[in-house]
């Protein structure tokens, strides 16, 4: 009798030391799982930040003239790139702006152009400063999660216009 006492108090004991094991185990599964997104939504944010700054500056390479459009703060209203035509006429290319935190492009026209296509989402402000001494354009993104990103994109070769309003 005394004998299945103990075995009985062996296997409580045991079964309780299982128990905080797998519960701890199952906590750092989980910790980690947890890291790992915010990581993997960290990444995404970044790379969708660094795709819209990849086209967005690919389009003003390109572009024979650039219309740029910022507020009293630098921060990006719309930009409009454009390309010289065989008879030697600017036309429109591509349509930028900055709204509701990401960068939307599409249309054609300096007016009314309806953008249908999102570039960028998740960002806070974007700022945009052009030095035409030395033909640099100065980008800052700023996002909620990230560092600010800086880039500076030379034009040597565009027209560019910009305008604070």
């Amino acid at each position: 009798m005394k004998k299945n006492g103990y075995a009985l108090l062996e296997a409580v004991f045991s079964l309780g030391l299982f128990s905080l094991i797998f519960l701890s185990v199952s906590t750092i599964i989980f910790n980690a799982t947890s890291v790992n997104n915010k990581i993997s939504n960290g990444q995404d944010k970044l790379e969708n930040v660094r795709l819209g700054h990849y086209f967005l500056c690919e389009q003003m390479r390109r572009a024979d003239k650039i219309k740029i459009i910022t507020d009293k703060n630098f921060t990006l209203k719309s930009i409009n790139t454009y390309i010289l035509d065989d008879t030697k006429i600017f036309k429109s290319n591509h349509t930028f702006a900055f709204k509701d935190k990401t960068i939307k492009f599409g249309g054609t026209s300096d007016s009314g152009t309806s953008f249908n296509n999102e570039l960028a989402q998740n960002i806070s402000d974007l700022k945009m400063e052009f030095d035409s001494s030395s033909n640099l354009l100065r980008i800052k993104i700023v996002t909620d999660d990230l560092a600010p990103l800086y880039f500076i994109l030379y034009l040597p070769n565009q027209i560019v216009e910009f305008k604070t309003i």
